[in-house]
């Protein structure tokens, strides 16, 4: 029996075959050039930081559709970084391809939206734009024509949603919607693209885990430069203040702490990364955070670091490991007077949106929204309003959308995109937990079950934020799924199997 079929994968494209060896253990995961992104990195960063203006006004701030300003900061280290992240991918013996995606990857987990809205002035494009459409003409068009066969499971629910995505665009444009409306929601399912370019692309363990190593590279820079800001500027509301952008930083938390408790990284290595993501949750200060960690934390008393480890000691080592974590970085960060004033303050907010939602304005604003998203969706709840039309209701002019994910399919699309878009994801899970249960003495099983809990904490985020309206959440998502089919398919496949080892 096929078990590559078996899980859904179907690969069209030949993979080398290699020998029982870790994807850490070879030199090609760490090398020197790592070392020196690391350095430069935390460089730049933490003199952005340290050098920001003090801006509480940014969540009441109406910006008109598609014109954020890009701060100096991220065009200067996506600059910085493009030369020493291809470095080290050749140093990796990885492809140009890869080298540009890593490099995408890290300065999208680095600087979100600062590095998204990058864009060649006078046409309407953005660096998102740019890497998708290379990364599709060069793996199949240039230098050959090649592809992906519609059997595979990924691939065809992709389509699919994009096509009612089509369909939704077009309806939106023979109803007068703008223009750039009608393609800014549209990107909500082309970025899907990112996910068949993932499975494409990422082939074997070793660049999985340089795309993982580059993942959690970002999401650090990105909690020292919240941290720096705090320094800087104390009495802020937050200190990672795109939408949706804590989100990538608590996937990567989870990520690496399951990965820690499961030793398939060195404990010091782990442990480290572990408390700085951790200060970057913190720093977030987004009550759909402590929900959705909240959640995680909840599977792992059910099924304990993972599908090997599911004893009673396994799971309350588990928890006590999360909850040290996050008690060490708290008392830290209360030694400062701006992390004690900070740590207040979100403690204040959280207690208001639990037990007084009725007088907070964030909880309310929220409740409004999904009113309104709600009956937009009874006016038409097979297909949709379709794309471009403003989310504009009460007080609300600037078109701030509803806050969740999925309701904004549902009013947008209809039952139609909302039931495409639930599958997609629910097939994507039961594959992946189908692996990780068939596979469960395998150790890699358990970089596998990280990830998927992982992105489940970006989901259930969705419930209060964004996941695919904003493309850098969107991009990043769809290239993680990928990872995970790819890990599916790898473990399923005779003679793809390695052995962790350590750096």
């Amino acid at each position: 029996m096929d078990h590559a079929h078996s899980f859904g994968f179907s690969p069209s494209v030949p993979f080398p075959r290699e020998g029982a060896r870790s994807f850490f253990g070879d030199g090609r995961l760490i090398n020197f050039w790592l070392l020196v992104v690391l350095t430069a990195g935390l460089l730049i960063v933490t003199a952005d930081g340290l050098t920001k203006p003090f801006d509480n006004d940014w969540e009441f701030t109406a910006e008109v559709v598609l014109s954020h300003k890009v701060t100096p900061a991220a065009g200067a280290f996506a600059a910085i970084m493009l030369p020493l992240v291809l470095l080290y991918a050749r140093r990796a013996r990885a492809s140009t391809q890869e080298g540009v995606l890593l490099w995408f990857l890290l300065c999208t987990m680095t600087y979100s939206k600062d590095f998204a809205y990058l864009q060649i002035p006078g046409l309407p494009l953005y660096i998102s734009d740019y890497v998708l459409g290379w990364l599709l003409l060069r793996q199949f068009v240039w230098p050959r024509l090649r592809w992906f066969r519609l059997r595979s499971t990924p691939v065809f629910s992709i389509l699919v949603l994009i096509g009612i995505g089509c369909v939704a665009a077009l309806r939106g444009l023979a109803g007068g919607a703008q223009v750039v409306l009608v393609f800014r929601d549209l990107a909500m399912v082309v970025y899907g693209l990112f996910l068949i370019v993932g499975i494409v692309m990422i082939r074997d363990w070793k660049s999985i885990g340089r795309v993982l190593c580059v993942l959690v590279t970002g999401a650090i820079f990105m909690s020292v430069n919240a941290l720096a800001w705090l320094l800087n500027t104390p009495g802020q509301r937050r200190y990672i203040v795109q939408n949706g952008a804590g989100q990538l930083v608590l996937m990567c938390l989870v990520l690496v702490l399951v990965a820690t408790l499961n030793r398939l990284v060195p404990r010091l290595v782990g442990w480290s990364a572990c408390l700085a993501l951790t200060l970057g949750v913190l720093l977030a200060n987004s009550r759909a955070l402590d929900v959705s960690l909240a959640g995680i934390i909840a599977i792992l008393v059910l099924f304990g670091p993972s599908t090997g480890h599911t004893t009673l000691r396994a799971r309350f080592k588990a928890v006590a490991a999360s909850v040290v974590t996050g008690v060490l970085v708290l008392a830290a960060l209360v030694q400062t007077a701006p992390g004690a004033a900070l740590v207040g303050r979100a403690a204040e907010e959280l207690v208001s949106g639990v037990v007084y939602s009725q007088d907070d304005p964030q909880a309310q604003f929220r409740l409004l929204a999904w009113a309104e998203a709600m009956a937009r969706f009874a006016k038409n709840p097979i297909i949709g309003e379709g794309y471009g039309l403003p989310f504009t209701f009460e007080n609300f002019e600037e078109d701030p959308r509803p806050h969740n994910t999925y309701l904004t399919f549902l009013y947008k699309t209809g039952v139609t995109g909302f039931v495409a878009l639930i599958v997609v994801l629910a097939r994507f899970f039961l594959r992946g937990w189908t692996a990780v249960r068939t596979f469960r003495d395998m150790r890699e099983a358990g970089l596998l079950y990280a990830l998927l809990l992982g992105l489940l904490a970006v989901f259930i985020a969705g419930n209060f934020s964004f996941v695919f309206e904003s493309p850098y959440l969107a991009s990043v998502v769809w290239l993680t799924m990928a990872i995970g089919y790819r890990m599916g398919w790898l473990l399923a496949v005779p003679g793809r199997l390695i052995v962790s080892g350590q750096v």
